[in-house]
């Protein structure tokens, strides 16, 4: 069997960047689709939009940096490649249309391993098995195209900040998060 992808888990505050813990995207599903971070979910969604009280709300939520292992949530920091990469869509007009997209795609689809609604509850984060012969950037830049290509008339043009390995991907509450079954244990 082969071992599950590993990536830093962080406690919120977003200030706070030394790593709680290295983990798979299996207990990130559980904690996503657990009762945890429900009322912090809520709070965000019933926040005005663009709102300075929904954006601090934001920023205490946990997170992770999908692209692997960090002593520190610094790219120079970054001591093992996960192979994963998060793209993070925003302002989805349709997230179920979005979200079967992405999994029925013959390109992409066998590439998601976990996807879940964003915590504004308009957008989408999907985390992707990326190549791993290609550095970030260029896996970035590969996908982003594709996607632009194809669905931009669906949202899914990934935000920029997805080139960076060190980003935060935010974590919230989506009990109908998807978790790509090679990945569940």
């Amino acid at each position: 069997m082969v071992e599950p992808p590993k990536f830093s888990y962080y406690l919120g505050p977003i200030g706070n960047v030394v790593p709680r813990a290295a983990v798979t995207p299996a207990l990130v599903y559980q904690v996503i689709t657990g009762k945890r971070l429900r009322a912090k979910t809520e709070a965000i969604r019933l926040a005005e939009v663009g709102s300075n009280n929904r954006h601090e709300l934001k920023k205490k939520l946990d997170y992770i940096t999908p692209a692997g292992v960090f002593t520190k949530r610094d790219n120079k920091c970054l001591t093992e490649r996960s192979g994963l990469m998060v793209l993070d869509f925003d302002h989805v007009p349709d997230l179920a249309t979005a979200q079967q997209t992405l999994l029925t795609d013959a390109a992409l689809s066998p590439s998601v391993v976990m996807m879940f609604v964003s915590p504004s509850g308009e957008g989408l984060k999907c985390l992707l098995a990326i190549d791993p012969r290609r550095d970030h950037l260029t896996n970035f830049k590969v996908l982003s195209t594709y996607l632009t290509h194809h669905y931009a008339q669906l949202g899914l043009v990934p935000d920029k900040s997805g080139k960076d390995p060190a980003r935060a991907c935010y974590l919230c509450h989506d009990p109908s998060a998807y978790l790509n079954p090679a990945y569940a244990a």
